[in-house]
């Protein structure tokens, strides 16, 4: 196992570092600036030759703005809160606008926005990892409480990556963390992704409306949303191809609920390209995976080889909170009081 930085640039009055993680069969390489994935090399059963399933800028400066979320970490919320309107024991907190009406993946200055500080790098026998920490000043979006957040990236030698968040705050606030990685297991990033296979371990959807905020639990039975055993996400979408929810998200932009108290050993979800042979196992205690299939993504970004990218080019896997938790009355809201530790894990399994 082993560490090694890539590369450190100067942008925007700030030095971002890209750095790799190497267990002699796979490699992953985070960047300082939003705590991003930036690739995720594996080999190709053809030629041996790493290939980068993971959706990813060309320039690192790209990272910079973002449009995409593209690999970075997601807080101090993942995913939307309906009209930035977020309520704490009693207390009314009016978040940054900034998807229309709603709030979205933390504010305008969320974490996927801040050059964190790397303070630890750990090399053993099989493992290594890389922990970056940021700081959310109280008030920046919106938000009560001044936000020490911890994010590890940690690669096992059995080709494991494992995401890790440890956070505290000052004051009593709302915390919801996640990553935006997208994957294109085929490595080709003109493949369109409704070909991959798809399980989850969960019988329930969140439907939404027309921006994308839940309103109500379905059952996944008879609809295109039934994933219990694997199938590609095309052949589920032609045998229902009036579903409104599927027309509004363009393919698949929905929570998953978990089913609880599932085996820890099995995974959460399951994706698969059967033509390459790849598959990846995301194993998550969350109550819910947010599965998007990249269907605003638009044809304009230089991406993975200098490639366009485009629509389904890529599908993002967000273990979280089932999204608008603070308003939609579909979950509990945990909150994170000062003393305490928010913690989450999720994990990454992958085969080729």
């Amino acid at each position: 196992m082993k560490i090694s930085l890539l590369q450190t640039i100067s942008a925007d009055q700030m030095e971002l570092e890209e750095y790799c993680m190497d267990n002699g069969i796979m490699s992953v390489h985070v960047l300082s600036y939003g705590c991003a994935l930036t690739g995720i090399y594996v080999p190709d059963k053809r030629t041996g030759k790493r290939v980068n399933i993971l959706l990813s800028f060309d320039d690192l400066t790209s990272y910079l703005h973002n449009p995409l979320y593209c690999g970075a970490a997601l807080g101090p919320n993942a995913g939307r809160i309906s009209c930035g309107t977020l309520g704490i024991d009693g207390r009314h907190y009016q978040l940054s606008q900034n998807d229309g009406a709603n709030h979205i993946h933390g504010g305008f200055h969320n974490l996927s926005f801040q050059n964190a500080v790397l303070v630890s790098r750990e090399t053993h026998r099989e493992s290594a990892a890389l922990t970056f920490q940021a700081v959310l000043p109280h008030g920046l979006d919106g938000y009560p409480g001044s936000r020490c957040i911890h994010i590890t990236y940690r690669l096992f030698s059995d080709n494991r990556l494992t995401v890790s968040f440890r956070a505290s705050s000052d004051r009593e606030t709302y915390l919801n963390l996640s990553s935006h990685a997208y994957f294109n297991l085929s490595g080709d990033f003109t493949k369109n992704v409704h070909t991959h296979r798809l399980s989850v371990r969960g019988n329930a959807f969140a439907e939404n409306d027309e921006t994308h905020i839940p309103v109500g639990i379905s059952h996944t039975d008879g609809t295109p949303f039934d994933f219990s055993t694997p199938v590609s996400i095309q052949e589920n979408m032609d045998r229902y191809p009036q579903n409104v929810q599927i027309q509004r998200a363009r393919g698949l932009n929905h929570a998953f609920l978990l089913n609880k108290g599932h085996n820890p050993s099995d995974p959460s979800l399951v994706l698969e390209d059967p033509p390459s042979g790849r598959s990846l196992k995301l194993y998550t205690d969350t109550p819910s995976i947010v599965v998007y299939s990249g269907g605003f993504i638009e044809n304009t970004y230089k991406i993975n080889g200098g490639c366009l990218s485009s629509p389904h080019c890529a599908i993002a896997l967000e273990p979280q909170d089932i999204p608008d938790t603070p308003n939609c009355g579909l979950a509990p809201m945990h909150i994170l009081k000062p003393g305490a530790l928010y913690l989450r894990t999720f994990t990454y399994a992958f085969s080729f």
